[in-house]
């Protein structure tokens, strides 16, 4: 039994290396397909041009998607809370994967036959919403972790959510995408985010 023993753990130690090496060359080889570290904190996305009139006054809103960008400090923490407890409220804790949400998903899927529950972290939805396509394969999948543990290692956390909160759908209005947290209370409340309450958050 000894000997079967130890032939189990040096091949499980095998399986173990073999697997981290995996991750590591899909980690380098998917990264090649990120922008610069410089070109993620330059986040410069279509968003609403707006005519003004002398006064001030907005004459007219030109735009493909309804998105205005704002900073990390003007989106309120109850935002930022409501956001992280219905998307990922393990977000400050992991480094861009959900291993156990992960499992839970595959699981899911193979019990239905088909792609039912995602699993993803913020940091994978950012990496699919700035560098991949909404189809769902394995491929994309494996895509979308490999850029997540990329994006974890060159940006910190409210970097990374600085970029969903302003990069996220939430929903449409007259068949024109609402982007971002900003617009969107501008679209649904009638003002920035920076002015909205919990209830509206939530």
């Amino acid at each position: 039994w000894m000997r079967w023993l130890k032939r189990a753990a040096k091949l499980a130690a095998l399986v173990l290396v073999l697997g981290a090496v995996a991750v590591w060359v899909l980690l380098r080889h998917y990264e090649a397909e990120l922008p610069s570290t410089a070109d993620l904190q330059n986040y410069d996305p279509p968003q609403v041009t707006r005519v003004l009139a002398r006064d001030g006054t907005v004459l007219a809103e030109l735009f493909v998607e309804r998105r205005t960008v704002v900073t990390i400090d003007a989106i309120p923490k109850v935002v930022k809370m409501a956001t992280l407890a219905a998307e990922d409220a393990e977000f400050y804790r992991h480094q861009g994967l959900d291993y156990v949400g992960m499992l839970r998903a595959l699981i899911v899927t193979l019990r239905a036959g088909k792609a039912v529950q995602g699993g993803s972290t913020i940091t994978q939805q950012l990496a699919k919403n700035l560098f991949l396509t909404q189809e769902r394969t394995f491929e994309r999948k494996i895509k979308e972790a490999a850029l997540a543990l990329a994006l974890e290692q060159r940006l910190d956390k409210e970097e990374l959510l600085t970029l969903y909160l302003n990069q996220i759908y939430l929903g449409q209005v007259g068949g024109v995408a609402i982007c971002g947290v900003d617009q969107a209370a501008r679209v649904y409340f009638g003002q920035s985010a920076e002015r909205i309450g919990l209830g509206q958050a939530a």
